[in-house]
């Protein structure tokens, strides 16, 4: 199995409502690397780690972060027990899954903080196979936002959204909710946005 090095650059934090349930995601952009044995994979590779659906009991806001550490296990039976998020990288053409084991955060100096973690990867292919790693990088805090699927994003619903998002995040952490526009793709030369209502964090 030949190795493929990989180091993460920085990344980003954010927190979102989505089905009526309180998640966590991150974002970790990886240095370019290239990979063997399939044709059709255009190196080098400029990808991000995606992580959704992510669970971490304790925090309510980007403050609650510094110095937690968590272990995931891939099938939860136990309320102490965390499951393991949803975490994938696109190589080229593909989503490749990421298998996440543990994550640790340190300090917090204003709006970032170090985030590592041990993962394992799956190249899918015989060259590479699957691959463990240890990866560290500073994350960006961004903004806690409701999914549009769950509330839909109108000025009517800006007041109802401080009265659900006081349920799970801890307000004071937050600036008063905005409508914001965020670009998703493009099709036939049409812009595609998806809207959504933010809470960006209230960092000094």
């Amino acid at each position: 199995m030949k190795p493929v090095k990989l180091v993460a650059l920085n990344g980003k934090y954010s927190s979102y409502l989505y089905d009526g349930k309180f998640y966590h995601s991150i974002d970790v952009n990886l240095s370019p690397f290239e990979l063997e044995g399939n044709e059709c994979i255009e190196n080098p590779i400029n990808t991000t780690i995606n992580i959704a659906f992510l669970k971490l009991p304790g925090v309510r806001s980007w403050r609650d972060l510094e110095n937690k550490a968590y272990e995931f296990t891939d099938i939860a039976f136990e309320d102490y027990e965390v499951p393991m998020p949803d975490a994938s990288v696109l190589l080229s053409y593909y989503y490749s899954p990421v298998f996440i084991s543990n994550m640790e955060f340190g300090e917090r100096t204003e709006r970032y903080i170090r985030m590592s973690m041990k993962c394992e990867m799956d190249f899918e292919n015989g060259v590479h196979g699957v691959q463990s790693y240890e990866l560290s990088c500073l994350l960006e805090i961004r903004d806690f936002y409701i999914d549009c699927s769950f509330l839909e994003p109108t000025n009517e619903n800006l007041k109802d959204s401080k009265k659900i998002a006081k349920q799970y995040v801890t307000l004071d952490d937050y600036k008063e909710p905005e409508i914001i526009r965020n670009f998703l793709f493009n099709v036939n030369d049409q812009d595609v946005f998806e809207e959504k209502i933010s809470f960006p964090s209230k960092i000094e």
